[in-house]
């Protein structure tokens, strides 16, 4: 059985203030204070292998909206970037007052030859400070080996008249 009453609270006044101008280009929509770690599937590569990266976002703030970290300066040409993929429970969501936790998974390619995988760099406005702030990661080193089947080809000689009039075939 129900019965429907009438209550009356305190009124409480919140005042919201829009996000200030000059945010960082790598700003993703997140308000609050965070952390990141950033760690690779591999560190020994080719061009063309995949590498999958792993993020780990830490903090207090709206990480249901947040977007994935991305590269601190465009890779044009040396890395190709896929689109993130992000992880968050419910039960590891922030509610403004606790910390939470957002995974997120991006897989980039090396395109060129190169000695590690840039920075990443997240922004988020952190509203105790009011300001924008920016977590970098470290440039992470990465060996890079020849492809099989990249090297000079192999040639296989043949007693005369083996291959019509040639005397080797290169592989």
């Amino acid at each position: 059985r129900s019965i429907t009453k009438e209550m009356t609270t305190n009124t409480v006044n919140v005042t919201v203030k829009p996000l200030p101008n000059g945010e960082p280009i790598s700003f993703t929509g997140g308000v609050g204070s965070f952390e990141m770690a950033a760690s690779p599937s591999t560190r020994t590569v080719s061009i063309g292998d995949p590498i999958s990266m792993a993020f780990e976002i830490t903090g207090v703030g709206n990480l249901r909206t947040m977007s994935a970290p991305v590269f601190a300066v465009p890779p044009k040409g040396l890395w190709k970037p896929y689109e993130a993929n992000k992880t968050l429970e419910d039960e590891n969501d922030s509610d403004g007052f606790k910390e939470g936790r957002a995974r997120f998974s991006i897989v980039i390619i090396p395109e060129a030859k190169v000695n590690a995988i840039p920075p990443f760099e997240l922004s988020f406005f952190d509203p105790e400070q009011e300001k924008y702030i920016t977590r970098k990661s470290e440039p992470i080193p990465i060996s890079m080996i020849e492809r099989v089947g990249s090297a000079a080809p192999t040639v296989i000689q043949f007693p005369n008249g083996g291959n019509g009039g040639n005397d080797s075939i290169g592989y």
